[in-house]
């Protein structure tokens, strides 16, 4: 198997499955990384380059870059009779591209991870008791295989069609990351410059804006029409909600507020 990306999840599922005493080429731009990544035992072997040396052992592909580089490394590695699957939390466009070159796969995306990033923040144990959802693929064989990868580093595997999954992670994840996004800006132009004075709730909320931002931005341009969809759904429930600050009404403040835990 080769896994093109060694940062947080593709560190980690390399991680897992040379553990598991699997053979796994790593390919990542940086040496250092990849030196890391053989001297931890992470990889058997690593490239900073994908050549048909990296390729050529390899039945399996994964992609665990971010989704702006799917195009060009699909296109790179055209011709591979392997199946080629990723990790990314936008599986139309991954279908997509696969499709465009001829490629047996199946797409996955695996419901783990910090907003941490790289090689440093990987863990062997990352993906145990997690969802992977499966979505999109070219045929049942190709399912299979990068379903039984997923159960074989401890995930609970779920199928989903590319296009709910997009609409699904729009509001539980992408959105998320929007307003976070957005509450920290909010923040910073209402002049709100005392950092140390943020407490708990702030934090929280604003916990993943230190998430990759070259990742976020990826995701956001490939699922636009799906997180443009949730950001118009939150802009309505936070007008809502403004509207019933504005009355000071505390009876109905409080059963939007009771409502909305009722539904976690």
């Amino acid at each position: 198997m080769c896994i093109i990306g060694l940062g947080q999840i593709g560190g980690s599922l390399a991680w897992a499955l040379s553990e598991k005493k699997n053979r796994v080429i790593g390919i990542s731009r940086r040496k250092e990384t990849v030196e890391k990544a053989e001297k931890m035992g992470i990889i058997s072997k690593g490239f900073t380059e994908i050549t048909r040396e990296a390729l050529k052992e390899s039945d399996i592909v994964i992609l665990s870059t971010h989704l702006g580089l799917y195009n060009e490394i699909l296109k790179k590695i055209r011709g591979f009779e392997g199946v080629v699957s990723d990790v990314g939390s936008v599986k139309s466009e991954f279908a997509k591209i696969c499709k465009k070159y001829g490629f047996r796969f199946a797409g996955a995306h695996p419901i783990a991870g910090t907003e941490k990033s790289g090689l440093e923040s990987a863990d062997p144990k990352l993906f145990e008791n997690k969802i992977c959802i499966i979505s999109g693929w070219s045929d049942e064989t190709s399912k299979r295989k990068i379903s039984q990868i997923w159960k074989y580093v401890g995930s609970k595997v779920m199928y989903l069609e590319p296009g709910e999954h997009d609409e699904l992670l729009a509001f539980i994840s992408h959105l998320p990351h929007a307003i976070a996004f957005s509450v920290v800006q909010a923040s910073f132009k209402a002049r709100m410059k005392n950092k140390e004075v943020m407490g708990g709730s702030f934090k929280d909320i604003t916990r993943v804006a230190v998430s990759p931002a070259e990742m976020w931005a990826d995701i956001f341009a490939e699922n636009s029409k799906f997180v443009s969809k949730a950001i118009n759904i939150f802009i309505s429930e936070i007008k809502k909600l403004q509207k019933l600050i504005m009355s000071k009404d505390k009876e109905k403040i409080l059963q939007y507020i009771l409502e909305s835990k009722e539904k976690i």
